[in-house]
C-alpha cells in the first residue's frame, strides 16, 4: 500500500475518551483494544481540535442577480458556525469588498455583526466601466485558515440606459473600458486548456488492480464549460474495455477492473470526431477500492474491496465527517474475505456534504470520498400578493407566512428579495439567493458549480445521480 498522506497528529494533553453518542461505536463504557484505541485517538484529536478552534462561514443574500452602473447593491449577511450552520458569535466585524473585472479592490467596507447578521450596501455610482464585478465577504477569523471558504459572488454590471422608461432594462449591454487592456490583471493566470479536456476521479481516490473500480470523469472545453459526449475506454492493445456517457454537465462514470501491467486511455466524441487519447491514472498494485451507493433513500451502502495484497491484520477505521465534525466511526474487519460492506441509515447523518475516510493506525489514508445528504427540513414560504402586475416604482404590498414541514409557524428574522418575474428564471433564482445551496454544497466543494440550483430541484434518481457525480 503506497502511503497517500498522513493525518496530522495533534499534540494535545489530557484528552479524555469521547462520550458523544453521535460518534459511532466509541463510548466510555466499552473496553477498547490497543488497535481500536489507536484508531479512535484520531477521532478524539479531531473533536478536540474543532472545539478549540471554531471556524466561521459567511453568506450574502443580494437584492438582484445583476446591476447597472449607478445603482446600489443591497445585501443581508449571515455569519454561521459551519459545524451546525447556526448564527455565530465569534466575530463582530464583517469585511465586504468590491473587485473590478481585473481583480483590483475598489471598495472595502466594514459592517457590525449582531447575532450573526448584518446588512449593508455597495454603491456602483463611482465605478468607471461596466463588466463582471466580484463581491467578497469574510471575517478576520476566517483569514486564519488557508482553505477558508471566503464568500465570493460575481455580478454583471451593465452600462446605464440612456433614457428611462418601461423598456430601459430589456436589453442590457456592456461597453468595455478603453483602458482595460492597459490595466494590470490582478487575477491569477489559469493554465492553458486544450479544445477538449478530460479529468478522471476514481472513487475512493485510487485505481486499484484486480478489483472492480468506479471512475467518474468530467469533459470540458477550452473555457471550462461542460461538454455532452460519449466516450470509449481502451487498453494499451487498443482494445475497447468499457464505454461511458456524460450524464450531466460534462460528468459521467464507468466501471473498470484493471489488470496487472496494463494501462488505459479514453477517447471522446465531439462534433462527430474523436479526440486525442486521455490517459487514465496508473492502477495501483495494492490498495482498497471504495464504492458508496447513495441512490437509495433510506441507507448509504458502502463496499470496500482489496486485491489480496494488503495486510488484512492491520486495523482500519472508517469515519464519516460533516463540516469538520466526526459523526460516525466504525472499525473495518475483513473476516478472511476480500470485500466487506456496511450500510448507514441516512437519517443518522447530517444534511450537506459528508466525507468518508478509510485509514489505519498510522494515519495512512486508503480511500476517501464525498457524498451529499439532502435536507429534509425546509422552510415553507406562503405569499399572498395584492396584485399580479406592478408598474415601475409602484409600492408593493404582500402578506406572507413562514412555517416548518409540519405547518407550525416560525418566528425568526429573514431577508426577502423581490425581482422582476419577466427576467427571472428558476436557475437564476437558485444561483442568486439560495442559502441552502451555498452553505450545504457550494462552500463545501472546491471550484465553480455550474447551475447549482439544478441539484435541489427534485429528489428523484436523475438528480441524485447528478449530485453524486458532482
Amino acid at each position: 500500500m503506497n502511503k497517500k498522506w498522513k493525518l496530522t497528529r495533534l499534540l494535545l494533553a489530557c484528552i479524555t475518551l469521547m462520550t458523544n453518542p453521535c460518534i459511532g461505536t466509541i463510548n466510555a463504557q466499552q473496553p477498547l483494544s490497543p488497535q481500536t484505541d489507536s484508531l479512535a485517538q484520531f477521532v478524539r484529536n479531531i473533536v478536540t481540535y474543532n472545539n478549540m478552534f471554531v471556524q466561521e462561514k459567511v453568506y450574502l443574500h443580494f437584492d438582484n442577480t445583476g446591476y447597472f452602473m449607478g445603482e446600489t447593491i443591497w445585501f443581508k449577511a449571515y455569519v454561521v458556525n459551519p459545524m451546525n450552520n447556526r448564527p455565530n458569535i465569534l466575530s463582530r466585524v464583517l469585511y465586504v469588498e468590491l473587485l473590478t473585472p481585473e481583480g483590483r479592490v475598489v471598495q472595502s467596507h466594514k459592517f457590525k455583526i449582531e447575532n450573526g447578521q448584518c446588512s449593508g450596501q455597495l454603491s456602483l455610482k463611482d465605478i468607471l466601466h461596466s463588466g463582471y464585478y466580484e463581491v467578497r465577504a469574510y471575517t478576520a477569523a476566517m483569514l486564519n485558515w488557508p482553505d477558508a471558504p471566503i464568500f465570493s459572488r460575481v455580478f454583471p454590471v451593465f452600462n446605464a440606459p440612456q433614457t428611462e422608461g418601461m423598456g430601459m432594462y430589456k436589453d442590457p449591454f456592456m461597453v468595455p473600458s478603453p483602458f482595460s487592456e492597459r490595466r494590470p490583471d490582478m487575477r491569477a493566470k489559469q493554465p492553458k486548456a486544450e479544445k477538449v479536456n478530460v479529468a478522471f476521479f476514481p472513487e475512493g481516490g485510487n485505481l486499484v488492480q484486480g478489483v472492480d473500480n468506479r471512475i467518474a470523469f468530467k469533459v470540458t472545453d477550452k473555457q471550462g464549460n461542460p461538454l455532452a459526449t460519449n466516450a470509449i475506454i481502451y487498453n494499451s492493445k487498443q482494445e475497447s474495455v468499457a464505454t461511458a456517457q456524460v450524464i450531466h454537465q460534462g460528468m459521467g462514470s464507468f466501471n473498470l477492473t484493471p489488470t496487472e501491467g496494463e494501462t488505459y486511455y479514453m477517447e471522446v466524441q465531439t462534433e462527430g470526431k474523436k479526440s486525442q487519447p486521455f490517459n487514465l491514472p496508473v492502477p495501483m498494485t495494492q490498495g482498497i477500492a471504495m464504492k458508496a451507493d447513495n441512490m437509495k433513500t433510506e441507507n448509504l451502502a458502502i463496499k470496500l474491496e482489496h486485491n489480496g495484497r494488503i495486510d488484512t491484520t492491520r486495523a482500519l477505521g472508517l469515519t464519516v465527517m460533516c463540516r469538520g465534525v466526526v459523526v460516525r466511526f466504525d472499525q473495518i474487519k475483513w473476516n478472511g474475505q476480500t470485500s466487506t460492506t456496511l450500510e448507514i441509515p441516512k437519517n443518522t447523518l447530517p444534511e450537506g456534504v459528508n466525507q468518508l475516510t478509510l485509514f489505519d493506525t498510522e494515519g495512512r489514508i486508503y480511500a476517501d470520498r464525498l457524498f451529499f445528504i439532502k435536507p429534509t427540513k425546509q422552510v415553507q414560504f406562503a405569499l399572498e400578493n395584492k396584485k399580479n402586475i406592478y408598474q415601475p416604482r409602484e409600492k408593493v404590498e404582500m402578506n406572507f407566512k413562514l412555517t416548518d414541514n409540519e405547518g407550525n409557524p416560525l418566528h425568526t428574522m429573514f431577508s426577502l428579495a423581490v425581482r422582476d418575474a419577466d427576467t427571472e428564471t428558476p436557475t437564476n433564482q437558485a444561483n442568486g439567493g439560495n442559502i441552502t445551496a451555498n452553505l450545504l454544497l457550494g462552500s463545501e466543494v472546491k471550484g465553480y458549480i455550474h447551475d447549482i440550483g439544478y441539484y435541489f430541484e427534485a429528489d428523484d434518481a436523475t438528480h441524485r445521480q447528478a449530485l453524486d457525480l458532482l
